[in-house]
């Protein structure tokens, strides 16, 4: 499949199913007085910033698997996270009016990249 036409390719539940695992490792690493609501809009943001982003299938599945395994490992050292924190973390600070609120540092754990991308593409 060519870069241009990758994306009429992709299944729509598949797209889907990829916001769901997305939804999934936020609620992990949230507060609970977070509302499903906001998360499941920050999830529909960062799958359609990085579907839009890639150059092919292949792209689109690394990119979000490399920002869950980063989302994974920083909340393996640090509390959970306020939406504000979690929306800067996944570059949509912006998107969401939270610039600014929140002060992050992105890991670059590429050892186990390869796992973030087999989970996201076993869907």
């Amino acid at each position: 499949m060519d870069n241009e036409n990758w994306r009429t390719g992709l299944p729509q539940d598949s797209r889907q199913k990829i916001v769901k695992r997305i939804m999934d490792t936020l609620e992990r690493h949230m507060s609970r007085s977070d509302s499903t609501g906001e998360l499941l809009g920050i999830a529909r943001r960062f799958e359609e910033k990085n579907f839009q982003a890639a150059t092919n299938q292949k792209d689109y599945l690394r990119k979000i698997s490399l920002k869950m395994l980063t989302l994974e490992t920083k909340a393996q050292t640090t509390p959970p996270s306020n939406v504000a924190t979690l929306a800067e973390s996944l570059d949509l600070a912006e998107d969401a009016g939270l610039k600014g609120r929140t002060q992050t540092t992105p890991s670059n754990n590429m050892a186990t990249v390869g796992e973030g991308m087999e989970r996201v593409q076993a869907v």
